[in-house]
């Protein structure tokens, strides 16, 4: 059997909900729902981790956050863990990610290692060499073809232009970040999806800044929220315009029907569901930061129209891929936490429910302090559990007062806690979640922030959080000057 190509577009926060293939009312991604009718699609598909550090981590790792360490309190992810890309590179692929995506680098954290080629559009090519320009692609036809998901085809189109006919087969990552906050769509989708009557300069005057709802100094109204609502789904129908793009300039090359083509997301956001959490903040589990699409295309593997209602996570994609490309890796078998999904493809779950995982969230930690003066970092000191079945969703915090149980089926939004009318089934799910986390291994090593990525640490701070005992410094992990 001739080993399929791999192409994998990720959204950056992207949930399911708003999405039309998934049955939201706006038209927000009809091209991802007509590559769905192509292959399958997966309605109960959670990510292990609600922001991109871990997340991704766990989707080039097939392991749990528990597992390979990396999220808001130790930034990297240390040697000896097989990923994707290594994985795939000693099998006789050759492998590329253009990630625009700050923290899921090659760098110092190097969650993203093992991509024989890498390209982050907001910087430099590989080995820092200085960033060619954004390969041309058609001629604009109007303003909704300007943005940067825009320029993302052309990088695409350029690579596959340069690749296409290996010899070896090849995996493509690309990631765009439209749907991450501050969402801005262009002119043709905020026309299309902002209300009548609202301007540009009253859309553009929503606050959309993550850290500072969490701090409490933006309190967004129930009108303001709509807003960003609206603004977030033409950022959807933006990318799902792009993503159509890609998708048919492989059909004309002929590389779709031996290319394991996906569509997914990393997370989603909150958009004013639950209070302070707003975004995904790294403090909270909600399903509206785990509840992400996948879309996987595949004629040989995966009959047309295929709709998966069995639970999957993002740590089953690199088992899925490895078995679709029938590679079988000891090294990386003995390290993957997921399963393939090709049985659920054929009717037979493989997971009884989605284990999610938060460190502690050391990021806000350093940035609000400097924002707001005496804020009470301590509500970010724990680390939380959920385990969400079909139905389901119990919530486990380190500090107890946080843990909760929703009835997810009736209650999709998870703002009725049964925990305290319903301990018997809180328990039972307890118990499920802990035989789970008894299997995997575990790595915890310390408290270590990158000293790349949004957040300039602040001496000082880290000075007062280790003094409280809050901040657990590696030791002889390098000082921020």
């Amino acid at each position: 059997m001739d080993r399929p190509n791999i192409f994998v577009y990720m959204i950056d926060t992207a949930r399911q909900r708003n999405m039309s293939c998934y049955g939201y009312h706006r038209p927000t991604a009809p091209k991802i729902g007509q590559i769905a009718e192509e292959g399958a699609i997966f309605d109960n598909h959670f990510v292990v981790g609600p922001w991109s550090l871990p997340s991704q981590t766990s989707f080039v790792t097939g392991k749990h956050t528990c597992g390979h360490g990396c999220g808001d309190q130790y930034q990297f992810l240390e040697p000896g863990i097989p990923t994707l890309p290594e994985v795939l590179n000693r099998h006789g692929y050759h492998t590329a990610a253009i990630q625009p995506n700050p923290w899921v680098q090659q760098d110092e954290g190097n969650c993203f290692r093992g991509f024989t080629e890498f390209i982050n559009p907001r910087t430099s090519g590989p080995g820092g060499k200085p960033l060619p320009a954004v390969p041309p692609y058609t001629p604009v036809k109007d303003e909704s073809d300007t943005g940067a998901c825009w320029k993302m085809v052309g990088w695409v189109e350029d690579w596959l232009e340069k690749n296409a006919d290996r010899d070896e087969p090849w995996m493509l990552f690309v990631l765009t970040g439209e749907t991450h906050m501050k969402c801005w769509p262009p002119r043709k989708y905020r026309e299309q999806f902002l209300p009548p009557g609202y301007s540009d300069e009253k859309a553009g005057a929503v606050p959309q800044r993550q850290f500072h709802g969490t701090a409490g100094l933006d309190k967004l109204t129930a009108e303001q929220w709509e807003i960003v609502r609206c603004l977030r789904d033409g950022c959807m129908a933006y990318v799902d315009h792009c993503i159509g793009e890609i998708f048919d300039n492989m059909r004309k090359r002929g590389l779709l029907d031996n290319t394991v083509f996906i569509v997914t997301s990393d997370h989603g956001d909150s958009h004013g569901e639950h209070g302070f959490h707003t975004a995904h903040c790294q403090t909270a589990l909600w399903d509206t930061m785990l509840h992400t699409p996948l879309v996987m295309r595949y004629p040989e593997r995966i009959p047309a129209g295929t709709r998966v209602e069995h639970m999957a996570a993002n740590v089953d994609v690199m088992p899925t891929l490895l078995e679709l490309a029938g590679i079988d890796d000891k090294e990386a078998n003995e390290h993957m936490h997921g399963h393939s999904l090709l049985k659920t493809i054929g009717g037979e779950a493989v997971r009884e429910f989605v284990m999610a995982e938060v460190q502690k969230a050391l990021e806000p930690m350093h940035w609000i302090p400097r924002e707001v003066p005496g804020f009470d970092y301590r509500v970010f000191n724990r680390h939380m559990k959920a385990a969400r079945t079909r139905d389901w969703k119990y919530i486990w915090s380190s500090d107890a007062a946080q843990d909760g149980l929703y009835h997810v089926a009736e209650d999709a939004d998870e703002q009725r806690n049964l925990i305290c009318e319903m301990p018997e089934k809180a328990e039972e799910m307890r118990v499920m979640m802990e035989d789970l986390l008894l299997t995997l291994d575990h790595r915890d090593f310390g408290d270590a922030l990158k000293h790349t990525g949004h957040v300039n640490v602040d001496p000082e701070i880290e000075k007062r959080l280790i003094a409280w005992g809050i901040y657990r410094r590696v030791i002889g992990a390098p000082e921020k000057e």
